[in-house]
């Protein structure tokens, strides 16, 4: 009996023992709170405060990489449209890459239109891409209330892709309406001249880059002096 209680002791004591230097169920807690030495931040903040400052830098570190994807979304959407516009793709191309591409390309008819700027006021400090990028957003939401409307760039012009549901006469004048506020817009805020050159209308998006040739060659009018603001195909 003196044996057995002698061994119980010792087992006893030497549990407590491992337990007290390894047994540690907040340990990973409450090590998180000890001041960082490599971060003069935390130096002199509370447990509280070094909390705060992780939560805060987690939403900053994850706003940052939600902003990266949205870029490289942005850059993919603009390089599909812009591969719409070079070669023509069959119908199960477009269904398949624009849900890829999170584009939306479901109208019945599509036609695509080139805007051309004058020259800069460069003594104002706008650049090319500047008003280039103001007037592609200001056309999307000027016909985007009437339209689907895409936009992306090709060299110094700015492409828009527009989606009609019917070609009938009141859609397009509610489209060359929308061009000439655009290109009042850019001359009030940029005093830059803005001309547009419209290809023809074709069902599906499949025939996109037919439009896009069609408009090239309506452009070529523009660009060889010919005396108006917009020309359609």
């Amino acid at each position: 009996w003196l044996g057995l209680m002698f061994c119980t002791l010792l087992g006893l004591a030497l549990s407590s023992k491992l337990t007290r230097f390894n047994y540690r169920p907040l340990g990973t807690l409450v090590d998180r709170y000890v001041p960082d030495q490599s971060n003069p931040q935390l130096m002199d903040k509370n447990e509280y405060e070094q909390l705060d400052y992780y939560v805060q830098k987690y939403y900053q570190e994850r706003g940052d990489v939600q902003h990266e994807l949205w870029n490289s979304e942005q850059t993919l959407q603009q390089y599909y449209l812009y591969s719409l516009l070079q070669s023509p793709h069959s119908a199960r191309e477009i269904q398949r890459d624009s849900a890829r591409y999170h584009l939306v390309l479901d109208s019945k008819n599509y036609l695509v239109i080139l805007f051309s700027m004058g020259e800069l006021n460069t003594d104002k400090g706008f650049t090319c891409d500047l008003v280039k990028f103001a007037l592609l957003n200001i056309f999307q939401e000027a016909a985007g209330v009437h339209f689907k409307v895409h936009t992306t760039e090709v060299g110094r012009d700015g492409t828009a892709l527009v989606g009609m549901p019917a070609a009938t006469p009141e859609a397009f004048a509610c489209l060359e309406e929308d061009i000439r506020f655009v290109a009042q817009k850019m001359q009030e805020h940029f005093h830059v001249t803005v001309r547009a050159a419209e290809g023809g209308l074709h069902p599906g998006a499949e025939e996109i880059s037919t439009s896009y040739a069609e408009a090239l060659e309506a452009m070529s009018y523009l660009l060889a002096g010919e005396d108006a603001d917009l020309i359609c195909y």
